[in-house]
């Protein structure tokens, strides 16, 4: 995550949140799963290999850029299929 000036767009800091379980993300949005004032990352991955693809929550720390981000596997382990010219990747955009 970057935070960048408004005044004149450069780099004010920046933090990894995850680089170590999801591999790449695929798609981030900010997003509000269970209806209260908190709001949640909610991210996924594009993998070919089963067992590490997903789609995950990250719960935002009162501190941005140095508290600890939570994450919780929302769901995984989508099976995919075989093609022969292009590999298949899941789980694809998460809604």
């Amino acid at each position: 995550m970057y935070r960048v000036s408004l005044k004149d767009g450069s780099l004010i800091s920046s933090v990894t949140i995850d680089d170590k379980t999801i591999l790449s993300a695929y798609s981030v949005a900010i997003v509000n799963l269970n209806n209260d004032k908190d709001k949640q990352l909610l991210i996924n991955n594009h993998e070919k290999d089963d067992p590490t693809n997903g789609v995950f929550a990250y719960t935002f720390p009162k501190d941005l850029m140095k508290g600890t981000w939570v994450k919780t596997t929302l769901a995984s382990n989508f099976k995919n299929k075989f093609s022969l010219l292009v590999p298949n990747m899941a789980p694809g955009f998460p809604y």
